[in-house]
């Protein structure tokens, strides 16, 4: 249900970028595309990425951690809840990265 609540937030957004006759899609659709997804070839491509990622970083681990901050949703104002992504880098700085529309 969250997905739809963001879809519907950005609603705007995912207009200007795909065609959308019927608007966001309902918790359900995304429900059923997610139950369609082959898990075998999902788990093939995402070993593929981290391969990639590694060899970029020439082995270095980055950890990445991301959070919806709870009770930041304005449902007022139509605005989405804050979205924050922290990673730790090879130089073993964190950084941080907010999002809120």
């Amino acid at each position: 249900m969250a997905i739809e609540e963001f879809g519907k937030a950005k609603e705007d957004w995912f207009t200007e970028q795909l065609e959308l006759p019927h608007g966001i899609p309902s918790h359900d659709t995304f429900g059923d595309v997610s139950a369609a997804i082959d898990t075998e070839k999902f788990s093939e491509c995402f070993s593929s990425w981290v391969t990639d990622l590694a060899q970029l970083t020439e082995g270095e681990v980055i950890a990445i951690d991301g959070k919806c901050l709870r009770r930041s949703v304005d449902k007022a104002s139509k605005k989405a809840a804050i979205h924050m992504v922290s990673y730790m880098g090879p130089a073993q700085r964190p950084s941080v990265g907010s999002s809120k529309s």
